[in-house]
């Protein structure tokens, strides 16, 4: 497969049109775009290219890549701001020991200081699409509708934002033509493989049977019964649904890493580069250049000329492999037109502050020359609820990954997936979800998405990718639009320290006390129907025996949900709104307040968190943002250059698996890679075991 280490040539000028500052949903779409209509642009990302990694590629792999020293950053979040007492009520609380270890649990030694809750992102290209779940979910409606309101901006309407869906999507599930659909655009959509719902069709039974107050016929091939979850209902509606992944149609992961590889790499007839595309990996912005920062008394808004960056391997502090030694090397890149950060919903607001764009009293807290006063950098920063329901059941043939090697020598599944591009390892392991709407939700609308999947998971924390007992399984269920905002905040000047994260938690002051009550009820009412599910559940593998949470009162469950909860959708600390709205960051194209030529165009965006995964949203308001940049050079210069798309039947991604793959396997055997990976992960899930042990002691 082709690959980006760095493509900049050696002689290549430091002046671009574009400056575009992260690889993922947002910044990697828009950068390919931009280039695509003839504009020269220098993407930097932090990380570096691990699209021929195995584990990435392998959708079933998620897991043990999200975990990944190559690719991950760690932060560690606080959920109850300076209520550590709450705070250490949570299993899954993460503690420095005086002897300089980790403990995972609520029961430390002695002396042990909180370092807080593990919250992985991922720096490499590609952003967070190149580590996640590749679950593929569109917003309802009313998400979009929500942002045309707030910034009395109709582009934002679902209809039209449903255009810019169908512009990015290449839906390999569907018939080619189905309405409200794309097929011809860069991020691939999919079903898992076949397998995954045959193993789990006892539990998606039962949950048909909740859901709809029968029991489906043994006969009835269950698959029919399952709803297109990114149909063009106006809404979305109570139901199950087969879960949408991004996986390409021979069983690969699909993130916008495999756009920006084809479009720095396509070459016309000659052999020339056919677009101007750079992209510098290994490339950590510290800062944004202004012009006229100084003469904002003479009505001149500063405007955003170039970026200073370090370069650099694992430079971040929230990069396992960070060395203090290692310093980078300063680097500056000018731009004509703008630049646009898409660091996402942590890093935005960071390198905002850091470049001077923030709350005036925490800029001056830290000496840094303020260019704009804007106090809602950082302060609006939201993520879904979660929870989870884990029980054991009484075999593991719900998992389609019971014949599993961990790609070790002889693993049927491995040498199926090279084969075909099928079978168990083309699955994200959640093979379909449910919709339902609480009594708690005000808008008669779902406000709970509820999947499940053969495996362990309770949330985050060092080392949870080793819980994978497959004979386990496990109810996440997340709350839609809660109602809790936070802050992003800097500890220091220091660009390579990770901010002060504090998403607030089920709030009770300020009047926030009922919408807490109306998220931990609707959670509830998810856990409830969750059991309700797990009793329904016949054949082998029943009965399910409860692992977690265990407890039967409504208080003591809504007590559970509290100290338990987590997320991984972290958005809106940087969000779009209208004039009016002094916490708003953006205008509704995008455009930073109170500067010119500078844009941001990621999770931290939305003004509130959308639906219930966020990925795929990104990437339509990507689109979105692509169409306004370029209307926005024409007003300026009269340019009228034309995006040139992903065309029909354009090779993204390489859906045939060359001598890459068999090496690298050759590879993990000829050095024992695999059996030590094996022994790793056996020893991760043992520690992952005694660390919860230790929080129920």
């Amino acid at each position: 497969m082709s690959s980006i280490l760095t493509n900049v040539p050696q002689d290549q000028p430091s002046i671009y049109d574009f400056i575009v500052i992260g690889s993922g949903p947002g910044g990697g779409p828009v950068a390919a775009n931009l280039s695509r209509a003839g504009h020269t642009v220098l993407l930097l990302e932090a990380g570096d290219d691990q699209g021929n990694n195995l584990d990435e590629q392998i959708p079933a792999r998620f897991l043990n890549w999200e975990e990944n020293a190559l690719q991950r950053w760690d932060f560690f979040v606080k959920h109850f701001g300076d209520d550590e007492k709450q705070a250490a009520r949570d299993p899954k609380m993460t503690w420095r020991t005086p002897d300089g270890s980790i403990f995972v649990g609520t029961d430390p030694p002695v002396g042990s200081k909180q370092l807080g809750i593990y919250y992985p992102r991922s720096g490499t290209l590609g952003g967070c699409a190149a580590h996640n779940a590749m679950v593929a979910v569109l917003p309802p409606n009313e998400d979009w509708d929500y942002i045309a309101e707030v910034t009395e901006d109709d582009s934002w309407r679902a209809e039209n934002m449903r255009r810019f869906f169908e512009s990015v999507e290449r839906n390999n599930y569907l018939p080619a033509g189905t309405p409200w659909h794309g097929f011809d655009g860069w991020f691939e959509t999919n079903h898992s493989d076949p397998s995954a719902l045959e193993a789990a069709k006892s539990v998606l039974s039962a949950a048909l049977t909740v859901e709809t107050g029968h029991r489906p016929p043994p006969q009835d091939p269950l698959r029919g019964l399952l709803r297109d979850i990114n149909n063009a209902d106006p809404a979305k509606r109570d139901g199950v649904y087969e879960m949408t992944m991004h996986m390409t149609g021979h069983g690969k992961r699909s993130s916008p890493r495999d756009y920006l590889v084809a479009t720095a790499n396509a070459r016309n007839a000659h052999g020339e580069r056919r677009y101007p595309l750079f992209v510098k990996t290994n490339s950590f912005a510290t800062r944004i250049l202004f012009e006229n920062r100084q003469h904002r008394s003479h009505g001149k808004k500063p405007k955003a000329i170039g970026v200073e960056y370090l370069q650099g391997q694992s430079l971040y502090q929230a990069d396992p492999r960070w060395n203090k030694k290692n310093a980078g090397v300063k680097t500056r890149a000018y731009a004509r037109q703008e630049v646009i950060v898409a660091c996402g919903a942590f890093n935005t607001p960071q390198l905002l502050k850091l470049s001077g764009i923030g709350p005036k009293k925490e800029l001056e807290k830290h000496d840094i020359d303020i260019v704009v006063d804007l106090p809602g950098v950082g302060t609006n920063l939201q993520d879904n609820y979660e929870f989870s329901v884990v029980a054991k059941a009484q075999d593991t043939s719900l998992s389609s990954l019971n014949q599993s090697r961990g790609l070790t020598a002889g693993d049927p599944l491995f040498a199926e997936w090279v084969r075909t591009g099928k079978g168990p390892y083309a699955s994200n392991l959640i093979p379909f979800s449910i919709f339902h709407t609480s009594t708690s939700s005000q808008d008669f609308q779902p406000d709970l998405h509820i999947f499940g999947g053969a495996f362990t998971f309770t949330g985050f924390f060092p080392g949870y990718s080793g819980s994978t007992a497959i004979n386990n399984w496990t109810w996440d269920i997340l709350k839609i639009r809660p109602r809790n905002m936070g802050t992003v905040k800097l500890r220091s000047t220091n660009p390579l320290e990770a901010p002060d994260i504090d998403f607030n938690y089920f709030p009770t002051s300020h009047g926030d006390a009922v919408d807490t009550e109306r998220d931990l009820e609707a959670m509830k009412e998810g856990t409830e129907l969750a059991r309700r599910i797990n009793k329904q559940i016949e054949g082998s593998s029943a009965p399910f025996e409860e692992i977690t949470p265990l407890v039967k009162s409504d208080a003591q469950i809504k007590q559970a949900i509290r100290n338990e909860a987590f997320g991984h959708h972290a958005s809106s600390s940087c969000a779009i709104g209208s004039d009016k709205n002094k916490l708003a960051c953006l205008d509704s194209r995008f455009r930073v307040r109170g500067v010119e030529y500078l844009r941001v165009v990621d999770a931290s965006s939305f003004p509130r968190v959308v639906g219930s995964f966020p990925t795929i949203a990104i990437a339509v308001m990507a689109e979105k943002a692509t169409k306004d940049i370029l209307e926005d050079v024409k007003r300026r210069e009269g340019s009228d250059k034309v995006l040139d798309g992903v065309r029909a039947m354009e090779v993204l991604v390489e859906d045939r698996f060359d001598n890459e793959i068999v090496r690298q396997q050759a590879e993990r055997e000829a050095t024992g890679e695999a059996e030590v990976n094996e022994k790793k992960r056996k020893g991760m899930e043992r520690d992952g075991r005694n660390a919860k042990r230790a929080s129920r002691n």
